[in-house]
């Protein structure tokens, strides 16, 4: 074999091996193709997950605001009551104090009356 036939030989060789390199490196770059659209739909979900996080952050801060709304009426609601029920007791104690003095009446009355029932029933003996 002469010069020209070795280097056309190591020519060759040097062809097939750069054909095996690139059909690795085709392949290489399929698979990264496939990747980048992966990593892209990931991409795009993770876009949306975001977006549904700030919705539901967006949510829970107006959320709390109404709680904070709803306390405070809460609150005013019960201050409000709580003297409306001091006003009622206010009202109510002089009528409380009455009902107990005509209820001891009454049970003076009621003593009174059979005391005289007793006296009557007595004089009715005596006179028959």
């Amino acid at each position: 074999m002469n010069g020209e036939e070795k280097i056309l030989n190591k020519l060759g060789e040097f062809g097939e091996r750069f054909d095996r390199i690139d059909a690795k490196l085709e392949e290489h770059d399929r698979r990264l193709e496939e990747h980048d659209r992966r990593f892209d739909g990931l991409d795009a979900k993770l876009a949306e997950h975001d977006r549904q996080f700030d919705v539901l952050a967006t949510k829970l801060l107006e959320h709390d605001r109404r709680f904070e709304e709803v306390d405070m009426r809460f609150d005013s609601l019960e201050k409000t009551m709580l003297t409306g029920f001091d006003e009622v007791k206010s009202m109510l104690s002089p009528l409380v104090e009455q009902v107990t003095m005509q209820g001891a009446a009454i049970s003076r009355i009621e003593r009174q009356v059979d005391r005289n029932t007793k006296d009557i029933v007595e004089i009715k003996t005596k006179i028959t």
